[in-house]
Protein backbone atom coordinates (compact mmCIF):
# COMPACT_ATOMS: atom_id res chain seq x y z
CA UNK A 1 0.00 0.00 0.00
CA UNK A 2 1.41 3.37 -1.00
CA UNK A 3 1.10 6.24 1.43
CA UNK A 4 0.54 9.76 0.13
CA UNK A 5 3.58 11.98 0.08
CA UNK A 6 3.39 15.01 2.33
CA UNK A 7 4.04 18.30 0.56
CA UNK A 8 7.43 19.76 1.33
CA UNK A 9 7.40 22.64 3.77
CA UNK A 10 8.69 25.99 2.50
CA UNK A 11 11.89 26.97 4.27
CA UNK A 12 13.74 30.25 4.33
CA UNK A 13 17.36 31.04 4.96
CA UNK A 14 17.90 33.34 7.90
CA UNK A 15 19.09 36.12 5.60
CA UNK A 16 15.96 35.83 3.44
CA UNK A 17 13.78 35.93 6.56
CA UNK A 18 15.58 39.04 7.76
CA UNK A 19 15.04 40.80 4.46
CA UNK A 20 11.32 40.01 4.55
CA UNK A 21 10.40 40.35 8.22
CA UNK A 22 12.78 42.60 10.15
CA UNK A 23 10.87 44.89 12.53
CA UNK A 24 13.76 46.10 14.63
CA UNK A 25 17.51 46.45 14.66
CA UNK A 26 20.46 44.08 14.94
CA UNK A 27 23.10 43.88 17.63
CA UNK A 28 26.42 42.01 17.34
CA UNK A 29 26.74 40.07 20.60
CA UNK A 30 29.21 37.50 21.85
CA UNK A 31 26.58 34.90 20.84
CA UNK A 32 26.08 36.17 17.32
CA UNK A 33 23.85 38.70 15.63
CA UNK A 34 20.64 39.28 17.56
CA UNK A 35 17.42 40.95 16.45
CA UNK A 36 16.05 43.52 18.91
CA UNK A 37 12.78 45.47 18.72
CA UNK A 38 12.86 48.76 20.62
CA UNK A 39 9.79 50.96 21.05
CA UNK A 40 8.92 54.07 23.05
CA UNK A 41 10.65 57.33 23.97
CA UNK A 42 14.41 57.40 24.40
CA UNK A 43 13.93 59.53 27.50
CA UNK A 44 11.26 58.46 29.97
CA UNK A 45 10.58 59.02 33.64
CA UNK A 46 10.52 55.22 33.96
CA UNK A 47 13.34 52.73 33.70
CA UNK A 48 13.52 50.71 30.45
CA UNK A 49 11.47 47.52 30.31
CA UNK A 50 13.35 44.42 29.14
CA UNK A 51 10.92 41.95 27.54
CA UNK A 52 12.08 38.30 27.52
CA UNK A 53 10.17 35.71 25.47
CA UNK A 54 9.91 31.97 26.06
CA UNK A 55 10.83 28.69 24.40
CA UNK A 56 10.22 28.58 20.61
CA UNK A 57 8.67 32.08 20.77
CA UNK A 58 10.24 35.37 19.70
CA UNK A 59 10.12 39.14 20.17
CA UNK A 60 6.88 39.46 18.20
CA UNK A 61 5.04 38.03 21.22
CA UNK A 62 5.46 41.52 22.75
CA UNK A 63 4.11 43.43 19.73
CA UNK A 64 0.75 44.29 21.30
CA UNK A 65 2.22 45.16 24.70
CA UNK A 66 4.92 47.36 23.16
CA UNK A 67 2.29 49.25 21.20
CA UNK A 68 0.13 49.56 24.32
CA UNK A 69 2.99 51.02 26.39
CA UNK A 70 5.00 52.95 23.80
CA UNK A 71 3.85 56.46 24.74
CA UNK A 72 5.05 56.04 28.31
CA UNK A 73 7.74 53.35 28.42
CA UNK A 74 10.90 52.44 26.54
CA UNK A 75 10.52 48.71 25.82
CA UNK A 76 13.22 46.38 24.53
CA UNK A 77 12.29 42.95 23.15
CA UNK A 78 15.19 40.65 22.25
CA UNK A 79 15.02 37.65 19.92
CA UNK A 80 17.11 35.20 21.91
CA UNK A 81 19.73 33.10 20.05
CA UNK A 82 18.07 30.43 17.94
CA UNK A 83 14.75 32.29 17.97
CA UNK A 84 13.04 34.84 15.76
CA UNK A 85 15.52 36.56 13.45
CA UNK A 86 18.60 36.08 15.62
CA UNK A 87 21.57 33.84 14.81
CA UNK A 88 21.34 30.19 15.81
CA UNK A 89 24.13 28.72 17.97
CA UNK A 90 25.78 26.01 15.88
CA UNK A 91 26.87 23.32 18.29
CA UNK A 92 25.18 23.99 21.60
CA UNK A 93 21.98 25.11 23.25
CA UNK A 94 22.21 27.99 25.69
CA UNK A 95 21.12 27.65 29.30
CA UNK A 96 18.97 30.18 31.17
CA UNK A 97 22.15 31.32 32.92
CA UNK A 98 23.83 31.89 29.54
CA UNK A 99 20.86 33.96 28.42
CA UNK A 100 20.97 36.01 31.64
CA UNK A 101 24.63 36.79 30.87
CA UNK A 102 23.62 37.81 27.35
CA UNK A 103 20.94 40.21 28.59
CA UNK A 104 23.49 41.79 30.94
CA UNK A 105 25.87 42.09 27.97
CA UNK A 106 23.16 43.93 26.02
CA UNK A 107 22.61 46.30 28.94
CA UNK A 108 26.35 47.04 29.12
CA UNK A 109 26.63 47.61 25.38
CA UNK A 110 23.68 50.01 25.35
CA UNK A 111 24.56 51.81 28.60
CA UNK A 112 21.49 50.66 30.51
CA UNK A 113 22.54 50.69 34.17
CA UNK A 114 19.24 49.31 35.51
CA UNK A 115 15.99 47.99 34.07
CA UNK A 116 12.70 46.38 35.00
CA UNK A 117 12.11 42.92 33.49
CA UNK A 118 8.91 41.47 32.05
CA UNK A 119 9.27 37.81 31.10
CA UNK A 120 7.10 35.08 29.62
CA UNK A 121 7.34 31.31 30.10
CA UNK A 122 10.96 30.14 29.80
CA UNK A 123 11.99 33.79 29.73
CA UNK A 124 11.05 33.80 33.40
CA UNK A 125 13.99 31.52 34.14
CA UNK A 126 16.29 33.92 32.29
CA UNK A 127 14.84 36.85 34.27
CA UNK A 128 15.39 35.03 37.57
CA UNK A 129 18.98 34.29 36.56
CA UNK A 130 19.51 37.95 35.71
CA UNK A 131 18.04 39.03 39.05
CA UNK A 132 20.21 36.60 41.01
CA UNK A 133 23.50 37.08 39.15
CA UNK A 134 23.21 40.82 38.50
CA UNK A 135 20.92 42.09 41.25
CA UNK A 136 22.22 45.66 41.00
CA UNK A 137 21.03 45.83 37.38
CA UNK A 138 17.41 44.73 37.97
CA UNK A 139 14.86 46.74 39.96
CA UNK A 140 12.11 44.12 39.82
CA UNK A 141 10.30 41.72 37.54
CA UNK A 142 6.89 40.64 36.32
CA UNK A 143 6.70 36.96 35.36
CA UNK A 144 3.92 35.71 33.06
CA UNK A 145 3.27 31.95 32.97
CA UNK A 146 6.84 31.45 34.12
CA UNK A 147 8.79 28.26 34.58
CA UNK A 148 11.10 27.82 37.58
CA UNK A 149 10.01 24.78 39.57
CA UNK A 150 9.48 21.17 38.44
CA UNK A 151 6.48 20.31 36.28
CA UNK A 152 5.66 17.77 33.60
CA UNK A 153 5.76 19.34 30.11
CA UNK A 154 2.49 18.87 28.21
CA UNK A 155 2.15 16.40 25.39
CA UNK A 156 2.17 19.32 22.97
CA UNK A 157 5.97 19.42 23.27
CA UNK A 158 6.45 15.72 22.48
CA UNK A 159 6.62 16.10 18.66
CA UNK A 160 9.69 18.33 19.02
CA UNK A 161 11.67 15.25 20.04
CA UNK A 162 10.72 13.01 17.11
CA UNK A 163 13.58 11.93 14.78
CA UNK A 164 12.37 13.86 11.72
CA UNK A 165 10.85 16.74 13.62
CA UNK A 166 12.20 19.60 11.49
CA UNK A 167 10.34 18.64 8.34
CA UNK A 168 7.14 17.91 10.26
CA UNK A 169 7.24 21.07 12.35
CA UNK A 170 8.08 23.39 9.47
CA UNK A 171 5.24 21.86 7.48
CA UNK A 172 2.80 22.39 10.36
CA UNK A 173 4.05 25.97 10.77
CA UNK A 174 3.29 26.66 7.11
CA UNK A 175 -0.32 25.37 7.12
CA UNK A 176 -2.56 28.41 7.79
CA UNK A 177 -5.53 26.64 9.36
CA UNK A 178 -3.53 24.33 11.59
CA UNK A 179 -1.15 26.95 12.92
CA UNK A 180 -4.03 29.31 13.67
CA UNK A 181 -5.74 26.53 15.64
CA UNK A 182 -2.57 25.72 17.57
CA UNK A 183 -1.92 29.34 18.50
CA UNK A 184 -5.54 29.79 19.58
CA UNK A 185 -5.13 26.78 21.85
CA UNK A 186 -1.91 28.13 23.38
CA UNK A 187 -2.62 31.82 23.66
CA UNK A 188 -6.30 32.55 23.07
CA UNK A 189 -8.39 30.16 25.18
CA UNK A 190 -10.75 32.99 26.10
CA UNK A 191 -11.99 33.31 22.53
CA UNK A 192 -10.06 36.48 21.66
CA UNK A 193 -9.71 36.72 17.85
CA UNK A 194 -6.41 35.47 16.45
CA UNK A 195 -5.00 37.93 13.90
CA UNK A 196 -2.81 37.08 10.91
CA UNK A 197 -0.02 39.10 12.55
CA UNK A 198 -0.26 37.01 15.71
CA UNK A 199 -0.10 33.75 13.76
CA UNK A 200 2.71 34.85 11.47
CA UNK A 201 4.68 36.41 14.30
CA UNK A 202 4.74 33.15 16.25
CA UNK A 203 5.07 30.54 13.51
CA UNK A 204 6.90 32.20 10.59
CA UNK A 205 10.33 31.91 12.26
CA UNK A 206 9.77 28.14 12.57
CA UNK A 207 10.22 27.90 8.79
CA UNK A 208 13.77 29.29 8.93
CA UNK A 209 16.34 26.61 8.13
CA UNK A 210 17.71 24.95 11.26
CA UNK A 211 15.35 26.73 13.62
CA UNK A 212 13.27 23.76 14.78
CA UNK A 213 16.42 21.65 15.10
CA UNK A 214 17.68 24.20 17.62
CA UNK A 215 14.38 24.04 19.53
CA UNK A 216 14.93 20.28 19.77
CA UNK A 217 18.47 20.70 21.11
CA UNK A 218 17.34 23.34 23.58
CA UNK A 219 14.41 21.23 24.76
CA UNK A 220 16.69 18.27 25.44
CA UNK A 221 19.08 20.44 27.44
CA UNK A 222 16.39 21.98 29.63
CA UNK A 223 15.53 20.06 32.77
CA UNK A 224 12.01 21.04 33.78
CA UNK A 225 12.17 18.39 36.49
CA UNK A 226 14.58 20.53 38.51
CA UNK A 227 13.98 23.97 40.03
CA UNK A 228 15.86 27.00 38.76
CA UNK A 229 18.91 26.97 41.08
CA UNK A 230 18.91 30.62 42.13
CA UNK A 231 15.35 31.17 43.41
CA UNK A 232 16.37 31.83 47.01
CA UNK A 233 18.99 34.35 45.84
CA UNK A 234 16.52 36.81 44.31
CA UNK A 235 16.68 40.14 46.13
CA UNK A 236 14.27 42.28 44.08
CA UNK A 237 10.46 42.50 44.12
CA UNK A 238 8.97 39.76 41.94
CA UNK A 239 5.33 39.72 40.84
CA UNK A 240 4.21 36.33 39.49
CA UNK A 241 1.16 36.07 37.25
CA UNK A 242 -0.88 32.87 37.23
CA UNK A 243 -2.85 32.52 34.00
CA UNK A 244 -6.08 30.65 34.68
CA UNK A 245 -6.34 29.07 31.23
CA UNK A 246 -2.67 28.29 30.71
CA UNK A 247 -2.50 24.89 28.98
CA UNK A 248 1.31 24.67 29.13
CA UNK A 249 2.51 25.71 32.60
CA UNK A 250 0.24 24.43 35.42
CA UNK A 251 -0.99 26.65 38.25
CA UNK A 252 1.08 24.92 40.93
CA UNK A 253 4.24 26.39 39.39
CA UNK A 254 3.30 29.98 40.26
CA UNK A 255 2.20 28.91 43.76
CA UNK A 256 5.51 27.17 44.39
CA UNK A 257 7.55 30.07 42.99
CA UNK A 258 5.93 32.43 45.49
CA UNK A 259 7.01 30.13 48.31
CA UNK A 260 10.61 29.91 47.12
CA UNK A 261 11.35 33.49 46.02
CA UNK A 262 11.81 35.90 48.93
CA UNK A 263 9.13 38.58 49.00
CA UNK A 264 7.40 37.42 45.81
CA UNK A 265 3.66 37.93 45.36
CA UNK A 266 1.18 36.15 43.09
CA UNK A 267 -1.69 37.65 41.11
CA UNK A 268 -4.23 35.88 38.91
CA UNK A 269 -5.55 36.50 35.41
CA UNK A 270 -8.38 33.93 35.41
CA UNK A 271 -9.23 34.08 31.69
CA UNK A 272 -5.71 34.46 30.28
CA UNK A 273 -3.83 31.79 28.37
CA UNK A 274 -0.12 31.01 28.32
CA UNK A 275 0.73 34.24 26.48
CA UNK A 276 -1.29 36.93 28.30
CA UNK A 277 0.76 39.66 26.66
CA UNK A 278 -1.17 38.73 23.51
CA UNK A 279 -4.66 37.82 24.67
CA UNK A 280 -4.90 40.07 27.77
CA UNK A 281 -2.71 43.02 26.78
CA UNK A 282 -4.48 45.74 28.73
CA UNK A 283 -4.52 43.65 31.90
CA UNK A 284 -0.80 42.95 31.53
CA UNK A 285 -0.20 46.66 30.95
CA UNK A 286 -1.88 47.40 34.26
CA UNK A 287 0.21 44.73 35.96
CA UNK A 288 3.40 46.24 34.50
CA UNK A 289 2.52 49.56 36.14
CA UNK A 290 1.59 47.82 39.40
CA UNK A 291 4.77 45.74 39.55
CA UNK A 292 6.96 48.67 38.53
CA UNK A 293 5.44 50.87 41.26
CA UNK A 294 5.99 48.03 43.74
CA UNK A 295 9.65 47.81 42.76
CA UNK A 296 10.06 51.55 43.31
CA UNK A 297 8.67 51.51 46.84
CA UNK A 298 9.94 48.15 48.16
CA UNK A 299 13.56 47.38 48.92
CA UNK A 300 15.27 44.19 50.11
Amino acid sequence: MAFPTLPSAPRLTLEDARRQRTRGEFWESSRGRLHVVVRGPEKSEHLPLLLLHGYSDNASTWRRLQRHLEREFRTIAIDMPGHGLSDTPENTALTMGDLADLVREYMDAHEIPRAFVVASSLGGGTALGLGAKYAARVTGMLLLGSVGVPFLPPAAFAPLFLPRVEGIATLVASLPGLRRTLLARIAFPNGHPVSDQDVGGYFDPWTIEGRVHYFKRLGRKLDLGEPVPWLSQIQVPVTIVDCGRDHLVPSHVSKELVKRIPGAIRVELPTAGHLPQIDSTEEVGRLVRFALARSERETF
